[in-house]
């Protein structure tokens, strides 16, 4: 493992399906939406967790709260906006968005359609109730095949986070995914939690010792969920990604998973370097925003 990948430059771009979720793994009907029902569960889990974990904090002092509606799960965080969404809006919700309204308070928030719903007629309601989209985000998922090993850089090492790496690690986190310096204190007064939680595997990319980059991986209902993935520009060139996708596919699989997921924005270069993997789309979430533009933000 001493000679460092070189990346394909010309995958082309990839198609997305229209309408109802529909899973591109062969089967039809049930089978079809009961895999899109997983993936959006573990992709909703994720997410509650990260928070659950976060209010966990004395006091709460991110007045972290959560709130369900019907069938939908609204989660509400006012310091870090990009945590302002609602899974699982079906045709029952429409008549509770006031609900929402008051929930968040004024605040903008994501709203994203269940897969189990008529996407067409809920969007259509979104759109009355005063929603815009603003992108799509794509659900994928691997059936856990074995995947040829990419070649390492030199130097190159995959770790388990060690407890005295932990800011390190959250800080390179931040740094990768291009957070403003000035929100890090608090962000990594979060994050340094999710080192302790069992169900999130956490490793550490060096290179000839330096950080270099950060990968995660939550175990949830036998699912291995790849949740964050990132490299310091400086390193992008080496193939680095394609190396933390591939460990954390193998890492599934020796837990024992049946299933990997994960999700990006659709067509970007995270999407690409899935779908090298193997990753196939299982359905395609509009992005829809009540409130105004979506707020950003990593935590």
């Amino acid at each position: 493992m001493d000679s460092p990948l070189i990346e394909s430059t010309t995958t082309p771009s990839l198609r997305l399906p229209a309408g109802r979720a529909t899973a591109e793994s062969g089967n039809a009907g049930g089978a079809a939406q009961g895999l899109c029902r997983r993936v959006e569960g573990v992709i909703r889990s994720y997410d509650e967790m990260r928070l659950q974990v976060y209010r966990s904090r004395p006091g709460n002092p991110n007045r972290i709260e959560f709130l369900s509606v019907g069938g939908a799960r609204a989660m509400r965080f006012p310091a870090v906006g990009y945590f302002n969404q609602v899974y699982g809006v079906g045709e029952a919700e429409l008549g509770r968005i006031d609900e929402l309204r008051a929930f968040y308070a004024g605040a903008s928030f994501k709203l994203y359609v269940s897969p189990d719903a008529d996407r067409a007629l809920v969007e259509e309601g979104l759109r009355s109730a005063g929603c815009v989209e603003e992108g799509h985000l794509v659900r994928l998922f691997h059936p856990l095949t074995p995947q040829p090993v990419p070649p390492w850089p030199v130097g190159m090492r995959l770790e388990s986070l060690h407890p005295e790496d932990t800011d390190l690690f959250f800080r390179t986190y931040l740094s990768a995914f291009g957070a403003k310096t000035d929100n890090w204190e608090p962000a990594l007064a979060n994050m340094r939690l999710l080192a302790r939680q069992p169900e999130l595997k956490c490793l550490f990319a060096k290179l000839h010792g330096d950080a270099a980059g950060i990968a995660m991986l939550y175990f949830h209902d036998r699912i291995a969920c790849l949740c964050a993935g990132a490299v310091l520009p400086w390193f992008e060139k080496l193939g680095l990604q394609s190396i933390l996708i591939h460990e954390r596919l193998r890492l599934g699989r020796h837990r024992g998973c049946e299933l990997a997921v994960s999700w990006t924005e659709a067509n970007s270069q995270s999407h690409r370097n899935l779908a090298r993997f193997g990753f196939q789309t299982a359905y395609v979430d509009t992005i829809w925003v009540h409130g105004g533009k979506a707020q950003g933000g990593v935590s």
